[in-house]
C-alpha cells in the first residue's frame, strides 16, 4: 500500500503513451528492513541523469520472492523487477501519467499497475515472470475509470485472493458529476484482462472533500478496507480533515458496508495507508496516517481497526515534538508476523526515512533509520518480503529526484 504526495520541488508533465515496451535493464538494489533494527545496502532503482523520477510504489511476489517497483519518470510510468537480493531482472514502460500504484495477483500470476492518465485511471498487467528479452512486452493499457466523466486521480489497488473472484479492486478520488468542490472515492473491479462491472461510489458524493484513498484486502474475511481523507469543511478549515474507512464485501455490486470514522479527533489527520493481517481476527487492520494532534508539524500515528471497521486501539508510531513526520506507508509480513511502517522525518531542507515494526496487537518495536543523508528524501513506500520487507523512496540529488531502495 502506498502514500503519494505530489512534490512541489519537481514540476511533472504527463505525455500520453500508446504503447508498452520493454526497457533496457538497469542497476537496482534494496534496503531490507530486517526483524532487528538493521537495514541492507542502499541502491538506486531509477537514477537516470537529468530525469525526474518520483512517486514510487512497490508490490511483492511471494512465490518467486521478487518485487516490482513502479515510479514516474519525467511523466512516464516505468517499472523495475527485482529479485530478493535487489538485482534488476527487467525494466518496463507502461504508459504516461502520474501517481502509480501496483499490486501482485498471486492466483493470476501477474502484477496490475494503475496510474492517473490526465484525469483517467489507466491500468496494465505484467506477467509474474520478469522477462529480460522481447517476451517481456506488456499489453496496452486499459481505461479503468472509463464509465466516469471528468477527472479521476490518485489510484490505489489491492488483489482479492478468494476463490470466488481472484480479481483486483482499484480505488481513486473522483471529482466528476458532483457539485463544485465536492469529491468522492470511487472503485471498480479489474480481472486478469478487463474491467469488471461498473464503477461504484465508496463515499457520499455531496458532503465533503474525500481524497487520498488506500485499500487492503483480507483473505480470511473476504473483504477490502478502503480508507481516505474526509474534509467536511471542503477546504475552508485546515483542522477539519479526518480519516474514514469502509469495508467492501467481495461481491460484483460492491457489497458496501457502513463507513466509519477512523480518527476524527481535533486538529488535522491526512495521508492514510492501510494493511491487513488476516491471522488477527479481533483487529485485522492497521491504518496509519499523519496527525497534527501534538503540534503543527505533524506526527505519524495509527489505529488498529476491528472486524466491523471501527477503530480499536491507538498506536503511536513516531511523535517527536517539533519535527515534521509525514508520508507514512505500512505493509504486513506474515513470515515475520509483524507490520512494518515507514515514513519521512523532515528537518528543513534535509529529510530522512525511518521505519518501525509493529506487532499484530499494536505493540511498536524500536524506531530504526532506513536512509539518513544530507539531502531531501520522501514518499517512502514498503512491501512485505522474505527475508524482510523492502523500502523504496525518492531522493533529491541536487539537480533532480531519483528513486532508491
Amino acid at each position: 500500500m502506498t502514500t503519494r504526495v505530489r512534490w512541489s520541488i519537481s514540476i511533472l508533465t504527463v505525455i500520453i503513451g500508446l504503447t508498452a515496451s520493454l526497457l533496457t535493464a538497469s542497476a537496482g538494489g534494496l534496503a531490507k528492513l530486517l526483524s532487528s533494527p538493521a537495514t541492507g545496502d542502499v541502491f538506486p532503482i531509477a537514477a537516470v541523469p537529468t530525469n525526474v523520477e518520483v512517486n514510487p510504489a512497490v508490490a511483492y511476489d511471494e512465490g518467486r520472492q521478487q518485487y516490482l517497483v513502479v515510479n514516474q519518470n519525467d511523466g512516464a510510468i516505468n517499472g523495475t523487477c527485482l529479485n530478493r537480493w535487489g538485482d534488476t531482472l527487467a525494466s518496463y514502460a507502461f504508459g504516461s501519467g502520474t501517481d502509480p500504484d501496483v499490486a501482485f495477483g498471486d492466483d493470476l500470476d501477474q502484477y496490475l499497475v494503475v496510474w492517473d492518465d490526465s484525469g483517467d485511471i489507466e491500468g496494465a498487467t505484467v506477467g509474474g515472470v520478469c522477462q529480460t528479452g522481447p517476451g517481456g512486452a506488456i499489453p496496452l493499457p486499459v481505461t479503468i475509470s472509463g464509465d466516469r466523466p471528468d477527472y479521476e486521480g490518485v489510484p490505489a489497488v489491492a488483489f482479492n485472493r478468494h476463490d470466488s473472484h481472484k480479481d483486483y479492486l482499484v480505488v481513486w478520488q473522483d471529482t466528476s458529476g458532483m457539485p463544485t468542490y465536492h469529491w468522492a472515492i470511487y472503485a471498480r473491479r479489474v480481472n486478469s484482462v478487463t474491467v469488471s462491472g461498473s464503477s461504484f461510489p465508496i463515499t457520499d458524493t455531496t458532503h465533503a472533500l474525500n481524497y487520498h484513498p488506500d485499500v487492503a484486502y483480507n483473505l480470511n474475511r473476504n473483504e477490502y478496507l478502503v480508507v481516505w481523507v474526509s474534509d467536511p469543511s471542503m477546504g475552508s478549515n485546515q483542522d477539519a480533515r479526518d480519516i474514514y474507512g469502509r469495508r467492501v464485501y467481495n461481491t460484483s455490486g460492491g457489497g458496501l458496508l457502513a463507513g466509519h470514522p477512523i480518527d476524527t479527533s481535533s486538529n488535522s489527520q491526512d495521508s492514510p495507508a492501510v494493511a491487513a493481517y488476516r491471522l488477527n481476527y479481533t483487529t485485522p487492520y492497521l491504518v496509519v496516517f499523519r496527525d497534527h494532534w501534538n503540534d503543527f508539524a505533524g506526527d505519524v500515528r495509527g489505529y488498529l481497526v476491528d472486524g466491523d471497521g471501527w477503530p480499536h486501539s491507538l498506536v503511536n508510531i513516531s511523535t517527536a515534538p517539533g519535527i515534521l513526520e509525514e508520508e507514512p506507508d505500512v505493509t504486513i509480513s506474515e513470515d515475520i508476523g509483524k507490520y512494518t511502517v515507514v515514513w519521512t522525518e523532515s528537518y528543513g531542507m534535509t529529510a530522512h526515512i525511518y521505519g518501525r515494526h509493529v506487532s499484530p496487537v499494536g505493540v511498536p518495536e524500536p524506531i530504526f533509520a532506513v536512509r539518513k543523508a544530507t539531502s531531501y528524501r520522501g514518499n517512502s513506500v514498503v512491501a512485505g518480503g522474505v527475508p524482510a520487507p523492502l523500502a523504496v523512496w525518492q531522493e533529491w540529488n541536487g539537480t533532480d529526484n531519483d528513486v532508491y531502495a
